[in-house]
Order: structure tokens, then C-alpha cells, then sequence
């Protein structure tokens, strides 16, 4: 049973993807940056399969997003990228709590969830006390770079002790599994030194994927993956 979460962005049609509220988790409440803030979850599935996503609304963090919606257009990377996305990883894991739905992995896709990790350690842990924690870089560049401020809109702000944070090494001293699809993305991680010193602690693999690559040679990856987050 494969569920995925993602932001429901304004450019996003409900009507073309058939997307429907979600009763239990409409106007959700949760804390964060000192505030009550609300969200809603609709559901679709992608064409053809089962596999059931979850959209995520705020009319602030989301809505008005563009499709770059990482950057302007002029290439800047927005100031709030991670403040967007520690809500959604905090909404995320209210949305699970309140779905009573238990995953056996989670996993946590690059540093758009790079803080995932931690706030399941420090607020979720007890709730969910057999779920493991799986982090898939994607990239490695100084997008994981995080403000201290974002820890305190968390209420996490004792965590950290520096204006910016590493959230790379965040993700990796807090997951179970950090999984690499690419020798390369590895490769530049390693060069940094806090990287290295975390990853050799850790618990990570790798293994070689691209979109390049045949049907069944995708099929045997998917195994190979499967396989190894079956032994968590």
C-alpha cells in the first residue's frame, strides 16, 4: 500500500486530476511559528494504478505558488523554501496521525524533506514507534543549507546553535536509511567534510537508476530497493 504526499499548488486542477476532499482531514489544526494554522486534504490516485496521493492546501504556502515553484523567474531561489516545506513535513505527519493510517517506511525525498527526520525524532516517535525512516537525496547543493529560524518556527529552536544549518546531515543522523539512486549525487556529498564525518555513521547505500534505463532494467531496480528497505 503505496501512499504519496505532496503541496496542493494553485495551478493544480482538481477537476483534471478528480481530486476530492478527504472528510476526517478537513481544516486540520496544528501549531506552527507561534500560530494556529489550518490545512485540508484532498485525494486522487495516479492515472492507471492505485496509488493514492494526497494533496496538501494552505492558501499561503501553496496557493499562489508558480509551476517554477522553487524560483522566481528571474532564477532566485525563494527566502521561504524551507519554511514552506518544514509546514508541509509538520502537516504531513499530523495528516498520518489523523488518518490512523501507519506506514511500515516512511520516505523523504532531497532537501524539501530534509527536516522530516527530525521532527519525526523529536514529536512523532512515541506516536508511531515502529515506523522507519528512509531519506533519498536526489541532489546535493546548497539548497540544504537552513536558517535558524525555521528550527524555531518548530518550536525546535534549541536544536541548533548556528545561523545556518547543514539539513543534509540532519536528514542523514535521523533516518534509518539514507538511500542514494546515483554514485554521483554521493560523490559530492562526500566532498564536504560534515557530510563525510555523518554518512560514515550512518546507515546508506546506493544504487544506479535513471530514466534512461529499460523497462526491466527499472523493474530490477525497484527490487533491488524493495529488497533492501524490507530488511529495516
Amino acid at each position: 500500500d503505496i501512499r504519496l504526499s505532496q503541496p496542493k499548488y494553485g495551478y493544480i486542477s482538481d477537476r483534471r486530476f478528480i481530486l476530492r476532499e478527504v472528510i476526517r482531514l478537513k481544516d486540520m489544526e496544528f501549531n506552527f511559528n507561534n500560530k494556529e494554522e489550518k490545512i485540508n486534504i484532498k485525494s486522487g490516485f495516479i492515472p492507471d494504478s492505485r496509488v493514492q496521493v494526497y494533496f496538501m492546501e494552505h492558501k499561503d504556502y501553496f496557493f499562489n505558488v508558480p509551476e517554477l515553484i522553487y524560483k522566481s523567474r528571474n532564477g532566485r531561489f525563494y527566502a521561504n523554501n524551507f519554511e514552506k516545506f518544514a509546514f508541509f513535513s509538520l502537516g504531513a505527519m499530523h495528516t498520518l496521525q489523523k488518518l490512523c493510517w501507519i506506514p511500515d517506511i516512511l520516505v523523504c525525498n532531497d532537501w524539501q524533506l530534509s527536516l522530516l527526520p527530525l521532527i519525526f525524532k523529536e514529536q512523532f516517535k512515541e506516536v508511531f514507534p515502529k515506523m522507519k525512516i528512509v531519506f533519498i537525496p536526489h541532489t546535493f547543493n546548497d539548497n540544504y543549507s537552513i536558517k535558524k529560524e525555521v528550527f524555531n518556527s518548530l518550536g525546535m529552536n534549541s536544536k541548533v546553535n548556528k545561523k545556518t544549518y547543514n539539513s543534509f546531515v540532519n536528514a542523514v543522523d535521523n533516518s534509518d536509511l539514507t538511500f542514494f539512486l546515483d554514485n554521483s549525487t554521493l560523490k559530492n556529498a562526500m566532498k564536504k567534510k560534515e557530510n563525510r564525518e555523518s554518512l560514515e555513521k550512518a546507515n546508506y547505500d546506493t544504487i544506479e537508476y535513471n530514466e534512461e534505463m529499460s523497462v526491466s532494467e527499472r523493474m530490477e531496480a525497484y527490487n533491488t530497493i524493495i529488497s533492501k528497505l524490507t530488511k529495516l
